[in-house]
């Protein structure tokens, strides 16, 4: 019986004591949950959902938690039980694309992201993530659909145009991409950057005449753009035009408004082709000249004038060009590594030593300019200092067995110049092994064995390696004709040391030298007192030489 008093009144469900537990189960789950204890919160949601299989707010908590835990396959069922329970809950929607998407299953996610969209018709972000979807799913009618609803939404923009220009190109649709960039100018017909885009976009497809068109827009908008003459430069390439080309080229160099970038990035091109078509050459130095005369103080524009220098052997101009940068800029490595290269190849060790020095001090992990270092120690003749800096340098040396081998050589001629001949020839072996084409170790290593008339047949096939991978040197084939006369083998000797006279650049009084004992051995003692006397001509002026050529005979017989 109703009492009259409660008579026309809504009176409150009262809460049954399963649904108070339930409910105390999941506060207790979130606030674990929230303290970060997983594990907890994912009994305690378990719990709430064996209690209340309705409960779409703990199936969603479980679904978070599992994605954390990257468990895909518990996420997905987790979030599509929440989504079931609720199919118009704007999270659970979310939440079920996202983990879609985390295991790249695009097309569920752009349904369900579809789904999103018409709940949410006027949320901009939304369409965005559903047409990018439609392109991961490579449903690319749909994407082109969502970016123009978009666009009805939030106007044209470049950033949707850029979209849709990769579909239409994916698709193989140009026309398209043109409308787009079209509307693109229309909407925006002062910015001289989308003009450039529609420009070149004509160029790709062979229609040069209307790209034209638009480069004149942009000089009429913007007459002082700083990229207009390298846009024009690639429309006069494009169109066979190579002597304009090059023009706009030169004037886009010279403007000092023009990004250093774009003008390196053709500078590398220059590089690539001149290396095969070398009439270019004059192009790109004419190039070098403005830029560095554009750009004095920039370290990148003599760093690539550098570089062409360096390649092209004019090893001078390139240490100077070197030099210039590390005025504005000594961080970078390899600029220290070139310069030491190049002054090394000018045998300049005058100005090698500092710079090899300082090299060392900025950069001391890397074991190249131990190895320059060591150079110079020994070409002033400081041995000892030369073996120390180039035992520590090694250290450094990991997989790179030719610059170890360096090392090792390098090691062998301080230890010979001192007369450690067993350290040095165990050093030389260990940079044969390392290096075995590398001439210049054959030919010193074979040499010395010569001089000390031991391992001759070694020697041998050393020397004659060497004269094999440089052919025209005349150290390596005085080497080899030496090995040969220790061996008795005069009469191939002397063709050796014959080739070795016409390749000499300037007189050599060892080879003059060499060449009269060869003669000696023959018989000929009177050709071999007129080398001798060429050899001291020349400067030669040791006590054995000057012996031999005032008394006619060697210092020894064999």
């Amino acid at each position: 019986m109703v009492s009259p008093a409660s008579k026309g009144k809504n009176i409150p469900r009262q809460s049954t004591p399963s649904e108070i537990a339930n409910r105390s189960d999941f506060i207790e789950a979130t606030s674990a949950f929230l303290l970060g204890d997983d594990e907890k919160a994912m009994q305690k949601y378990l719990k709430v959902l064996e209690k209340d299989p309705e409960e779409s707010a703990a199936a969603y908590q479980l679904a978070r938690i599992y994605r954390s835990q990257e468990k895909i396959v518990e996420a997905l069922e987790y979030a599509q039980l929440a989504c079931d329970l609720q199919p118009e809950n704007r999270w659970y929607i979310r939440l079920l694309s996202e983990i879609y998407q985390q295991n790249n299953a695009y097309k569920p996610a752009a349904e369900t992201m579809a789904r999103l969209v018409v709940l949410e018709p006027s949320n901009s972000e939304n369409l965005w993530v559903l047409a990018n979807l439609y392109i991961y799913a490579e449903q690319y009618n749909e994407a082109i659909r969502a970016f123009e609803r978009l666009e009805k939404q939030v106007g044209i923009s470049e950033e949707i145009t850029q979209r849709k220009i990769k579909i239409y190109e994916h698709l193989g649709k140009k026309n398209q991409v043109l409308d787009e960039l079209h509307a693109l100018t229309r909407m925006f017909p002062e910015e001289v950057r989308y003009l450039a885009m529609l420009a070149e976009k004509l160029m790709a497809y062979d229609r040069p005449g209307e790209a034209l068109e638009y480069y004149r827009k942009i000089s009429e908008i913007d007459p002082s753009n700083p990229y207009i003459h390298i846009t024009m430069a690639e429309y006069y390439r494009k169109i066979d035009q190579p002597e304009n080309s090059f023009a706009e080229l030169k004037q886009g160099f010279a403007n000092p408004e023009l990004d250093m970038d774009p003008k390196i990035q053709i500078l590398l091109g220059y590089y690539s082709v001149t290396e095969i078509f070398q009439d270019l050459n004059p192009e790109a130095y004419t190039l070098l000249r403005i830029l560095v005369d554009t750009h004095p103080n920039d370290p990148k524009a003599w760093s690539m004038y550098g570089d062409f220098l360096f390649r092209d052997n004019n090893k001078k101009e390139a240490s100077r060009a070197y030099l210039k940068v590390l005025e504005f800029d000594k961080s970078k490595y390899i600029v220290w590594e070139s310069l030491m290269h190049a002054l090394l190849s000018e045998g300049d060790f005058a100005s090698l030593e500092p710079i090899a020095e300082e090299a060392l001090g900025l950069f001391p992990y890397q074991p190249v300019p131990y190895l320059f270092n060591g150079f110079c120690a020994i070409n002033s003749k400081n041995y000892p200092k030369a073996i120390t800096v180039l035992n520590e340098g090694l250290t450094l040396v990991v997989d790179n067995p030719l610059l170890k081998g360096q090392f090792y050589s390098s090691l062998g001629d301080a230890f010979y110049a001192i007369h450690r001949n067993e350290e040095a020839f165990a050093a030389y072996d260990k940079s044969v092994l390392l290096d075995p084409e590398n001439s210049y170790v054959l030919n010193n290593y074979s040499y010395y064995l010569a001089l000390e008339n031991r391992e001759l047949e070694k020697a041998e096939i050393m020397a004659k390696k060497a004269v094999s991978l440089d052919s025209e040197n005349p150290n390596n084939l005085d080497t080899y004709a030496w090995v040969l006369y220790q061996l008795g083998k005069y009469e191939k000797a002397r063709a050796f040391i014959h080739e070795a006279m016409t390749q000499t650049v300037y007189p050599d009084p060892t080879i003059f030298e060499h060449y009269g004992d060869i003669m000696y051995r023959l018989g000929n003692t009177q050709s071999a007192l007129e080398y001798w006397k060429k050899a001291v001509d020349a400067g030669g002026d040791s006590e054995s030489l000057l012996h031999k050529l005032k008394t006619g005979i060697l210092n020894y017989e064999k």
